[in-house]
């Protein structure tokens, strides 16, 4: 989990316009884009799932609403991108590992 949501940060602070387009504009598409695009993001949602299950199911973490775990989660690290700012207290590593430490002290056993 710490490694996901450090590559997502990292993604997100390294791409900010792009991703604030991917983030808020999304509910714009037309069709067949807008269903492709909720498959993607399905998808990806689904793997930060597994992540959640292979965490319980090795211990790690205890057992929880899976969706909302997950979408507790993107949202949190999804909103660096409305505050982020590169000349900031902290860079992408840092926040990072602060909001990981955050989710996993709910997610942990």
């Amino acid at each position: 989990m710490r490694l996901a949501i450090k590559l997502h940060i990292e993604t997100i602070t390294l791409n900010q316009n792009k991703s604030a387009v991917f983030l808020q504009e999304w509910r714009n598409l037309s069709e067949p884009n807008l269903s492709k695009f909720k498959m993607l993001r399905d998808q990806y949602e689904n793997q930060f799932t597994i992540i959640i299950i292979d965490g319980e199911n090795e211990d790690i973490f205890d057992f929880v609403d899976k969706k909302f775990a997950v979408l507790s989660i993107l949202s949190t690290i999804n909103f660096v991108n409305e505050w982020y700012n590169p000349e900031g207290k902290m860079n992408a590593a840092e926040i990072a590992e602060k909001l990981s430490n955050f989710i996993l002290g709910g997610l942990r056993k």
